[in-house]
């Protein structure tokens, strides 16, 4: 009865489970065979156990911002490449004027027919605290006032694009304006982000005008506000200004990207003396510490793979390969001294070591075994929908 409520046959529902047992049973399976051997073991036992002291050197764009030089042609190569981040907004200016709504109402009177089609089309205005529609007898006055307004902003709007359409061609927004008894207003050049004050929030109204060309009539357009027509005064392309006026923004810029890019270039060089002699460079010494999840390195700060990657050198091969960012900070490291924790406290806590680290390892198998699968699937792909989907 369950399975049938739901449109199941007990056939579908039978195929179902033993899928998903068999998903199950190939998931333990390949879980299963995953052992963690007693060098992994031990790794891990170090890895938590034992304390280290580290030698670093590192650079920020701060510390070498001093000795990046920039002329007039790498200030102005960044200029031209980054336009768009210096390029001044497209700016228009507007004459225009709107038919406000309000006032109008009474003047358009509605039938009792046309009342209730109304409120039958806009049953969702008149609900009570629960939802639930209020009968039309309740709302009535409610529904004639506002169905008087809908009217009365449908014939005003009708009126506006008549007019419009019939002086369009003359350009003269005075004249459309006299003829629907309106007055023509001024707008200097703006930005779309930066509208004048009387026409903040005029979304749609902005939106025409910037897709119109400077001398076009536009409209109308109906907000809130009223019924606006406008005309586009004035129109501001975008323009990339000269570098003598965005010069200290440039630089700034400029300043702190290559500033940025020498650190890490110092960093990748103080890495590599660190490998070897490691001469000339001012090192700075941790105290020794021990693992922490978290990422916490004293004296350097928050950064779990580099945590990770410290806790990986040995004497034999004491530093990274590259350079770690921490924060705002680029930093070149070497193990100076690694105190192993006793071999005798190992094996009491080996057991308990590879129970810890086993549901990771088992996770790690069944990712790979997933991607192997996906790397030999064969992908089919319908001719006749991708075609319908160009």
């Amino acid at each position: 009865q369950m399975l049938k409520a739901n449109r199941i046959t007990p056939d579908a529902f039978e195929e179902s489970n033993k899928r998903e047992l068999l998903i199950e049973k190939t998931r333990k399976a390949v879980m299963d065979k995953v052992v963690i051997s007693d060098d992994e073991a031990l790794k891990q036992f170090h890895k938590l156990q034992d304390k280290l002291e580290l030698s670093y050197a590192s650079f920020s764009a701060a510390d070498v911002s001093a000795e990046v030089k920039l002329g007039d042609a790498d200030l102005q190569d960044y200029l031209t490449k980054n336009a768009e981040k210096f390029k001044t907004p497209e700016k228009v200016a507007l004459s225009w004027f709107v038919l406000e709504n309000s006032g109008q109402t009474h003047a358009q009177p509605v039938t009792a027919e046309e009342q209730e089609n109304f409120y039958r089309k806009n049953m969702d205005r008149y609900v009570d605290k629960d939802n639930a529609p209020i009968p039309y007898e309740q709302v009535k006055e409610r529904v004639k006032a506002d169905a008087q307004r809908q009217k009365a902003a449908k014939a005003m709007y009708e009126k506006a694009a008549d007019t419009l359409f019939q002086n369009i061609k003359s350009g003269d927004l005075g004249l459309v304006a006299g003829k629907l008894g309106a007055k023509v207003q001024e707008t200097a050049l703006f930005s779309a982000t930066a509208a004048p004050g009387s026409l903040a929030g005029e979304t749609a109204l902005l939106k025409k005008a910037f897709e119109l060309k400077q001398g076009e009539l536009g409209g109308p357009v109906e907000t809130a506000k009223g019924i606006y027509i406008f005309k586009v005064k004035e129109k501001k392309a975008a323009e990339l200004p000269p570098l003598a006026q965005v010069r200290a923004t440039v630089e700034q810029q400029l300043r702190a990207q290559k500033a940025a890019e020498l650190a890490k270039q110092k960093a990748v060089e103080a890495q590599k003396q660190l490998a070897g002699a490691a001469t000339g460079l001012k090192l700075q010494t941790t105290p020794a510490f021990g693992y922490d999840p978290k990422g916490d390195l004293p004296g350097i700060g928050n950064s779990k793979p580099l945590m990770e990657k410290v806790f990986e050198l040995s004497a034999s091969a004491a530093t990274p390969a590259e350079p770690m960012l921490v924060g705002n900070r680029w930093y070149a490291v070497r193990l100076k001294q690694r105190s192993a924790a006793p071999q005798t406290d190992f094996a009491p806590r080996k057991d308990e070591i590879k129970r810890q680290l086993l549901p990771a390892k088992q996770e790690e198998a069944l990712r790979n075994w997933l991607k192997e699968l996906r790397s030999k699937a064969k992908i089919v792909y319908n001719p006749a929908l991708t075609a319908a989907n160009q």
